[in-house]
Order: C-alpha cells, then structure tokens, then sequence
C-alpha cells in the first residue's frame, strides 16, 4: 500500500522465539531481502538467516499491525522492539529502530539536501553546480 507500512517479527522456525523486529510497505519482499544470498551486509540478522539457511531453514514472519502511516510503522516498530526487549527477547536488530536511521544521524532539510548535492557535484566536477 503506498504510503502505508507494516510492522512485523521474524521468529525462529525452531524455537519460535522473536528474533527481529522491523518494518516494511512490502512484507512478502522485505522477507527475502534479509536472507538474500546477495546481501553484503554483515548484520546479526543477516548472520543468522545464513545459518538458518545451511540447515534448510526460514525464519517465520509474523505482521504484527499494518497497514498503518509509514510514519506511525517507525513508531510502532520502537514501540513492540522494546516490549520484546523488556519481556526477554534476545533480539538481533543492531540498533534501535528510528525511521530507517541509525539513532543521531542527520536529518537534513531539502535545503541542505540541494546543497550538498550541488558540493558533491562541484568536488565531482559535473553538473552545472
């Protein structure tokens, strides 16, 4: 749904245990894109879809609410990461969950935003910056 997100866990298919928790507008394809035998990333999630994966196992995705803004999904997606954590869930998310963002990155304006593309244009020498 555009504009819309869910939010969802991913429990191991052995213990049922919760193990991730996140959020995504397309659930079915954000499912696949943690265990992707592309992916570069190094990620604890990332880690254990491999190792689930040499065992011929999936994680299980459970939606959790959705569809809600994908504004409200950030929201409640730190809102149920944290009511795993406090009941004892051993999650892997790497960092809290903040709207796609690593907690104190930038949030830039569309301002900043056009000036530092036209800064990278200029260092790249392209463009009419």
């Amino acid at each position: 749904m555009p504009g819309h997100g869910f939010v969802y866990r991913l429990l191991d298919p052995v213990t049922a245990e919760p193990r991730y928790v996140g959020r995504s507008r397309t659930p079915a394809i954000r499912r696949h894109g943690h265990r992707s035998r592309r992916s570069k990333k190094q990620s604890p999630v990332t880690a254990w879809h491999r190792r689930l994966a040499l065992h011929g196992l999936i994680p299980v995705m459970q939606i959790l609410e959705g569809p809600v803004s994908y504004a409200q999904a950030a929201i409640r997606e730190e809102a149920w990461r944290r009511a795993h954590v406090a009941a004892g869930s051993e999650l892997l998310n790497a960092v809290p969950c903040v709207d796609g963002r690593h907690e104190g990155d930038t949030i830039w304006t569309a301002e900043t935003a056009r000036e530092e593309v036209r800064a990278l244009a200029s260092r790249l020498q392209i463009g009419g910056a």
